[in-house]
């Protein structure tokens, strides 16, 4: 039921801002949904790449890490493209070895965009089984994504 996930989410990250509430938010995303990672990450469109600002793996937070957006799932948010794989999703995007190491099967992730609607950044949830209800899921990352939108313009200012 997605508005019980909503209400424990919004919980979780209430009055938070900035790294603190993305951190927060991942880490709900993650226990709740019952994903095996999730993180907000930030978009370099010159050089292609992504830094992850707050980065969870079953529950335990990781460091931040910089990836190529070529060639991965992720790349299709420099065209303002959602992306989701309810599985296969490493078979669709064998140059990207994050995905094989990982053994992702199932991806979603959403594009984060600035006010002048350019790429700014991607809400992402990967797990390494098929995702049964991956429709659902996005939906939960289109209601999280304005607030991360606006918490990663505000730090870049």
């Amino acid at each position: 039921m997605p508005d019980v996930r909503i209400a424990k989410i919004l919980h979780a990250v209430n009055e938070d801002t900035g790294a603190g509430y993305f951190l927060k938010l991942v880490k709900a995303l993650n226990e709740i949904c019952g994903f095996d990672h999730a993180f907000v990450g930030q978009v370099d469109t010159k050089e292609k790449t992504v830094t992850t600002r707050a980065y969870v793996s079953k529950g335990e937070i990781l460091a931040n890490v910089t990836y190529d957006l070529v060639d991965s799932p992720c790349e299709q948010i420099l065209d303002r493209s959602y992306c989701r794989f309810s599985e296969g999703v490493a078979d669709v995007f064998p140059k990207d070895l994050m995905l094989a190491d990982l053994n992702i099967k199932g991806y979603v992730g959403y594009p984060l965009l600035s006010q002048a609607g350019e790429p700014i950044g991607i809400l992402v949830l990967l797990h390494e089984s098929p995702i049964e209800n991956v429709d659902t899921i996005f939906d939960l990352l289109r209601y999280f994504a304005r607030h991360c939108e606006c918490e990663l313009e505000r730090m870049t200012l």
